[in-house]
């Protein structure tokens, strides 16, 4: 029996806390080897096309903890077994690779809205909580175990009946500050590592991402304009929207949201997380829209991207063609991009 959407969204949050706890799991496993070098030896266990992804990420301004991804952590297990002796004992190092890959497995199926079943699920969530509880991640093991229960906790009636309450009984702080694990990235918001898949699960995991934004009067406008525009409506207003706010007026938070609705499409209709936000935008008529993303970070006009393809693109009109539509894009706005002359007429 597949998951409902409910079922999820937590498993996909679940997910989300479970990684954030292992990047740094696997970079203190490194460092007691490999000192500041660790990352050179992360990068020495992925493949080459991950190492290429790695490389991109680093150029992008990502930190190497926050490049550590799901699909990492299987190689990472495999290549460094021995190092994991001591937590593991010498049976399930040599099950921890597999472990991670089952996970990694259901992480990809629900990123690209793929049907989950009970039993793939319900491994998963075993596998993490085994892998949790024997690091001796006990709170994990609690965000855990309340996720994948669902079960809301129930209000007492003298609590409602003795007023508000101090804000350290009713509010929990997130998993990294009781670890005391903050890290300060996490509030910088970057919406190319978001394309690229990297950074923080905070931003980069659309449903942990939804539950935790506030749909504000100003993005709820915004994106229903965008979710208009991209269904074909006629009243769509201008296609073309200048967002003007001071530094920490919410522009990053805004593309993030735009990016991750526009790329649920009409499954984000399904999530509760973003419930709020469809119901003033409108169903989207779409699966996934097309997305193109140019940042400061993603572009060099003086050298150019040179792309796996061997395609060096110079200006943001052939950033985008080669984003929205590959090689035959590009080659429209081609002589343009060469040329760094603006196309007309498109």
């Amino acid at each position: 029996m597949a998951l409902n959407q409910t079922q999820k969204d937590n498993l996909y949050k679940g997910l989300g806390i479970f990684l954030e706890a292992m990047r740094p799991y696997a970079v203190s496993v490194l460092i007691k080897e490999a000192g500041d070098k660790w990352p050179v030896w992360f990068v020495e266990a992925l493949n080459t096309q991950q190492q290429e992804n790695w490389k991109l990420g680093l150029r992008q301004g990502t930190e190497p903890e926050a490049l550590i991804d799901f699909h990492y952590l299987k190689p990472f297990a495999l290549k460094y077994k021995e190092l994991l002796r001591k937590d593991f004992g010498s049976k399930d190092m040599h099950n921890v690779p597999n472990w991670f890959g089952e996970i990694a497995d259901v992480r990809h199926q629900i990123a690209h809205f793929r049907e989950v079943e009970d039993d793939q699920a319900l491994t998963a969530w075993i596998k993490m909580i085994q892998i949790a509880r024997t690091l001796g991640m006990d709170e994990l093991v609690a965000e855990l175990t309340k996720l994948r229960e669902a079960r809301p906790e129930p209000v007492s009636t003298s609590a409602k009946q003795a007023g508000p309450q101090p804000w350290f009984q009713v509010v929990a702080p997130h998993l990294d500050i009781r670890q005391g694990r903050l890290d300060e990235s996490v509030f910088a918001a970057n919406l190319a590592e978001v394309a690229l898949g990297n950074g923080r699960e905070i931003y980069n995991n659309p449903a942990v991402f939804f539950s935790k934004t506030s749909f504000t009067a100003g993005l709820k406008t915004v994106a229903r304009r965008v979710i208009k525009g991209l269904n074909g409506e006629e009243d769509a207003e201008n296609r073309v929207i200048s967002l003007q706010t001071g530094f920490g007026g919410g522009k990053t938070h805004t593309l993030i949201s735009l990016y991750h609705l526009a790329r649920w499409g009409r499954n984000a209709a399904q999530s509760g997380d973003a419930a709020v936000l469809v119901q003033y935008t409108g169903v989207p008529a779409f699966d996934k829209a097309n997305i193109a993303v140019f940042t400061n970070t993603t572009n060099d006009p003086a050298n150019g991207r040179s792309t796996p393809e061997g395609v060096t693109i110079q200006t943001i009109w052939g950033e985008l063609a080669w984003q929205l539509g590959g090689a035959s894009a590009y080659e429209i706005v081609r002589k343009n991009d060469e040329q760094l002359i603006a196309p007309a007429g498109l």
